[in-house]
């Protein structure tokens, strides 16, 4: 916990290195990472998750996305819009944040339109933290008709890390179990 809270840049986003600009999808990374310590009884500095998730929310485009910074490093430069857009929107909500209604719409008519099960499976859950029940079963349920013989659920292309092939299906999996 102390390590990770050293990454925190001076503008209170996240990055690789801890110096800005922030990065978008570190720090919802990073949201999510404390939770799952909070959750586990890591004690968390709710002031730093606070400022962190403020400072997300600025990011904003206004447009039901988020602005992205294009400095990156590894493969984080390459998630598409769409990704990003729906795992902060996940990030977000899973962490308690409320106010997220034109991002979650957005992310998750995109879900809806692509069918992509990663997204699917992010925005169900995302759905179901804002206690958007119905809309968190509307993608559940389209999810369930997405699983594999095998029992797995694949994403269309990558994962918030990038990952593709095993690994995407591995991290759709986890999140489509979370929301079953």
């Amino acid at each position: 916990y102390k390590r990770l809270t050293t990454f925190e840049t001076k503008s209170r986003g996240y990055e690789w290195f801890g110096a800005d600009p922030a990065h978008e999808g570190l720090t919802a990374y990073g949201i999510m990472e404390f939770m799952d310590m909070k959750r586990a009884g890591q004690e968390i500095d709710q002031d730093m998750l606070d400022r962190t998730a403020k400072w997300l929310l600025s990011q904003r485009d206004g447009k039901g996305g988020f602005k992205r910074e294009t400095h990156a490093y590894h493969d984080f430069g390459r998630i598409s819009e769409d990704i990003l857009n729906s795992y902060i929107v996940y990030a977000l909500a899973d962490a308690g944040y409320q106010n997220l209604e034109k991002e979650f719409e957005a992310s998750y008519r995109k879900a809806m339109e692509t069918k992509d099960p990663y997204m699917l499976a992010m925005m169900a859950n995302a759905a179901y933290s804002m206690n958007k029940k119905s809309k968190g079963d509307e993608a559940t349920n389209m999810l369930i008709g997405k699983q594999a013989k095998d029992g797995s659920f694949t994403g269309s292309s990558h994962s918030i890390t990038y990952s593709q092939g095993n690994s995407l299906t591995i991290e759709t999996t986890a999140l489509s179990i979370m929301a079953i």
